[in-house]
C-alpha cells in the first residue's frame, strides 16, 4: 500500500481546521505499520480515509491487489452485538463468505479457540470482562477474510497487563495469518513490540516526522532489549521536536 500526499481539512463554525498535511508513506504487504502521534492529531481520520469512510481533499491510497475489497476493523471498544452470543458475533461476519453452516461453525470456533474463548461461545458479551470482549473482537477480525486490517487503539481502555496479553494474542494470530495491518496507538511500548515500521506524526496539522524500522520477530521481542530501548528514546526525541 502507498499513502500518497493525503491532506484533509474540516470546518467548524466556518473556520478551517487542517488535520492532515501531505501524509506520505509506503506500507509493505503483510506487515504491521504503527502510526503514533499526539492525541487528536488525525490518526483516526487517516484510518477512516484508508477505509473509504472519509474522502481526502487531496492525495490517494494505492492498494495492492490483495488488499482491495474487504477491510477488518478493530476499534477502541469491541462493538459486539449485545443480544447475540460470543459465537454468533464471530459467525455473523462469515455469512456472506462461507456457504454452509458447518463451514462457518468450524471457522468461528477455531478463531475462538485461538483466543482462548471456545468455552465461552454461548455466553453473551455482558457476561464477559472487558478484556474478554476485546478478544472476541480480535477473533471476529481474523475470522473475516480481509487482507487489510485497521486497528484504532483497540487496547486503550485496559490496564497494562491486559493490554500486553491482548497484544500477544493479536500477534500470535497475525503470525499464523499475516495481513497488512495499520495500527494507531500513542503507547510507545505497543509500537515497538508490534510494528515492522513506525510512522511518527506531528501535532495538527499532522505530517510525517519520522519513519522507523523495527527489527526482529514480534513475539520474540523484549522491552528491556537495548535496541528497543534505543528506538524508544529516538521516538521520544522526535516527538519532543515536533512540539517545538
Amino acid at each position: 500500500m502507498n499513502i500518497v500526499g493525503l491532506s484533509k481539512t474540516f470546518y467548524k463554525d466556518g473556520q478551517p481546521i487542517k488535520v492532515l498535511d501531505n501524509i506520505t508513506c509506503t506500507v509493505p504487504p503483510g506487515s504491521i505499520t504503527v502510526f503514533m502521534g499526539p492525541s487528536g492529531c488525525g490518526k483516526t481520520t487517516l484510518l477512516r480515509i484508508i477505509a473509504s469512510l472519509e474522502s481526502p481533499d487531496s492525495g490517494a491510497i494505492e492498494l495492492d491487489d490483495t488488499e482491495k475489497g474487504q477491510i477488518s476493523f478493530l476499534f477502541q471498544e469491541p462493538r459486539l452485538l449485545p443480544w447475540k452470543s460470543v459465537y454468533s458475533n464471530v459467525e455473523l461476519v462469515l455469512r456472506n463468505m462461507m456457504s454452509t453452516p458447518a463451514e462457518r461453525h468450524d471457522r468461528a470456533m477455531h478463531m475462538l479457540e485461538l483466543v482462548g474463548l471456545s468455552s465461552f461461545a454461548r455466553f453473551t458479551p455482558d457476561e464477559l470482562s472487558g478484556g474478554m470482549r476485546q478478544r472476541v473482537a480480535i477473533a471476529r477480525a481474523f475470522a473475516y477474510p480481509a487482507r487489510l486490517m485497521l486497528l484504532d487503539e483497540p487496547f486503550q481502555s485496559l490496564d497494562y497487563s491486559r493490554r500486553r496479553g491482548l497484544l500477544d494474542s493479536f500477534l500470535q494470530l497475525w503470525q499464523s495469518d499475516r495481513r497488512t495491518v495499520l495500527f494507531v496507538t500513542h503507547e510507545t511500548t505497543e509500537a515497538v513490540l508490534a510494528a515492522d515500521q513506525i510512522v511518527l506524526l506531528s501535532d495538527l496539522p499532522a505530517h510525517v516526522t519520522a519513519q522507523l524500522s523495527v527489527e526482529g520477530k514480534q513475539l520474540e521481542r523484549k522491552l528491556d532489549d537495548p535496541e528497543l530501548l534505543t528506538l524508544q528514546a529516538s521516538m521520544y526525541r522526535t516527538i519532543d521536536r515536533s512540539y517545538t
